[in-house]
C-alpha cells in the first residue's frame, strides 16, 4: 500500500514538473520570441507544450511498465489472453454439454440393468419350478421302486401258491379212484395257475433286471455338481451369443461322454432339462424344451451386454449310460482380483507338530481364504450335493507348505494371496508367503 502511494506521488510530482518546466519553457520563448526549425515563435511554443505533454505520458506508461510487471504483461500479452478466455468458456460448454450426455448414458445402462436383474429373476423362476419338477419325476421313480417291491412280493406268493397246487396234484393222483373228477379239475386248477406264475415270473424278471442293472450303474454326476463352465462374451449379433452357448453345451457334452454319459437324440452326452412356466394370472402353461431354453439364455445374455459366464450343472444324480440332464445358471463376468491381492493371514507357530500345523492351516483356508473370495464374487464350482469349491489344494502342496512352516522352528505369519488376475470365473490360484515374527 506504501509503495503504491509513494509511486503515485512520484508520477503526480513528475508529472506536474515537467508541466511546469515545459509552461516556462514556452513562455520564455515565446517571450524571447524563440523560433525551432524555422518555426514561428507562437508556434514554436505550441510544439514544446505537446512536446512536454508527450513527455508526460511517456514517464507515467515508462514507470508503470518498469515497476509493475503485471501491468506489463496486460499490456503486452492482454488480446492472446482475451482470446484465450473466450476459447476456455467456449469449450467449459462443450464440457458440459458431454457431461450431460454422459448422465443421459448412465441413466440409460442403470435401466438396462435392472431389466436384466428382471430377467435374471424370471430364469430363477423358472429354473425353481423345473426342479420342483424334477423332484416330482424322483417321487415317481421311488413310486416305481416300491411296485417293484410289490411285485417282488407277488412272485413269492405266486411260487408258494404253485407248491400248493402241487402238493394237490399229488394228493389227487393217488386218489384217481375216488376223485377223478377232482383230479381234472385240480389239472384245470394247476394248468391256470402255472400260465399265471409264468406270466408274473417273466413280468418280475424283467422289471427285476432291469431294477439291477439300474442300481449297478456307477453315478457319474452327483445332485448339484458342476458338469462344465464357459465364458459367453456380449455380441451385438444374437446369432453368434446362441452358437456360443451351443459351443459350451458341446463342452459340457464332451466332459460327459468322458465319463460315461451316452449322446441322446440331440446328438450330445448333455441335454437341458425341461422347464415349465406358469403364468401367475392363469391360462396356459409352456413347456421349454432345449431349443427354447438356448434362445432364452442367448437373449438373455443379449440384454445384459456383458460378458457372462455360463455354469452348466446336474440338478440330480446322473448314471452312465445315460443322457445327463443339466440346468443353466448366469453370472456377471467381471475381474475381481489382481495379481498379489491379499486374500488373509494367519499367525502360526513352527514349533507344533505337523498334524497341528496342517489341521490348523486347512481351517485358514475353510474359513479365511474361503470367505474372501466368497465375498470378491468367485463363481465356485460346485461338487455333487451344490457344495462350493473356491480353490484347489493338493495334499502335496499342503505338506510342503506345512514344512516350509516347521522349518522356522518358531512364530510365523502365513498368507494368501492371488497369484494372477481372476475374473468372476476363476480359476484362482494361489500363493502363499511365510515370514517369521
Amino acid at each position: 500500500m506504501g509503495y503504491t502511494v509513494i509511486l503515485l506521488a512520484a508520477l503526480i510530482g513528475g508529472a506536474g514538473l515537467i508541466a511546469y518546466v515545459g509552461d516556462l519553457l514556452g513562455r520564455r520563448m515565446g517571450k524571447a520570441r524563440l523560433s525551432l526549425l524555422g518555426l514561428r515563435p507562437r508556434h514554436t511554443a505550441i510544439v514544446v507544450t505537446s512536446i512536454t505533454g508527450m513527455l508526460i505520458a511517456a514517464l507515467t506508461l515508462g514507470l508503470l511498465l518498469a515497476v509493475n510487471r503485471e501491468y506489463t504483461r496486460v499490456v503486452l500479452e492482454g488480446p492472446r489472453v482475451l482470446a484465450e478466455n473466450r476459447r476456455l468458456r467456449r469449450e467449459t460448454r462443450e464440457l458440459e454439454e458431454r457431461r450431460r450426455n454422459a448422465v443421459r448414458t448412465a441413466e440409460k445402462a442403470m435401466a438396462s440393468a435392472r431389466e436384466a436383474e428382471a430377467a435374471l429373476a424370471r430364469a430363477r423362476e423358472s429354473l425353481k419350478k423345473a426342479t420342483e419338477d424334477l423332484l416330482k419325476a424322483r417321487k415317481t421313480e421311488a413310486q416305481l421302486d416300491r411296485k417293484i417291491r410289490e411285485q417282488q412280493g407277488r412272485l413269492k406268493d405266486y411260487e408258494k401258491r404253485l407248491a400248493e397246487e402241487q402238493a394237490r396234484l399229488i394228493q389227487a393222483r393217488r386218489d384217481v379212484a375216488r376223485a377223478q373228477e377232482d383230479i381234472r379239475k385240480a389239472a384245470r386248477i394247476l394248468a391256470e395257475q402255472n400260465r399265471l406264475v409264468l406270466q408274473a415270473q417273466k413280468r418280475a424278471g424283467i422289471t427285476l433286471a432291469g431294477y439291477r442293472e439300474l442300481r449297478e450303474r456307477p453315478i457319474i454326476f452327483g445332485a448339484g455338481e458342476e458338469v462344465a463352465r464357459m465364458v459367453v462374451d456380449y455380441s451385438p449379433r444374437l446369432s453368434e451369443i446362441r452358437a456360443n452357448v451351443y459351443r459350451a453345451l458341446e463342452v459340457a457334452s464332451a466332459k460327459a461322454e468322458a465319463r460315461g454319459a451316452r449322446k441322446g437324440p440331440n446328438g450330445r452326452a448333455v441335454i437341458i432339462a425341461p422347464a415349465v412356466f406358469r403364468p401367475v394370472e392363469g391360462g396356459r402353461e409352456e413347456r421349454f424344451q432345449e431349443p427354447q431354453s438356448v434362445a432364452a439364455i442367448a437373449e438373455q445374455i443379449h440384454e445384459s451386454r456383458e460378458s457372462v459366464v455360463m455354469q452348466i450343472t446336474a440338478p440330480g444324480n446322473s448314471i452312465a449310460g445315460e443322457t445327463v440332464p443339466v440346468a443353466v445358471r448366469l453370472f456377471r463376468n467381471k475381474p475381481i482380483l489382481s495379481a498379489g491381492d491379499l486374500l488373509g493371514c494367519v499367525n502360526l507357530d513352527g514349533r507344533l507338530s505337523n498334524q497341528t500345523i496342517s489341521q490348523e492351516v486347512r481351517e485358514f483356508l475353510a474359513t479365511r481364504v474361503r470367505s474372501a473370495a466368497a465375498e470378491a464374487d468367485l463363481i465356485p464350482r460346485l461338487k455333487a450335493g451344490g457344495e462350493p469349491v473356491y480353490f484347489e489344494m493338493d495334499v502335496d502342496r499342503l505338506a510342503a507348505l506345512v514344512a516350509d512352516i516347521r522349518e522356522a522352528k518358531g512364530p510365523v505369519r502365513l498368507c494368501a494371496r492371488a497369484k494372477s488376475s481372476v475374473t468372476s470365473a476363476g480359476p484362482l490360484e494361489l500363493e502363499f508367503s511365510v515370514q517369521r515374527r
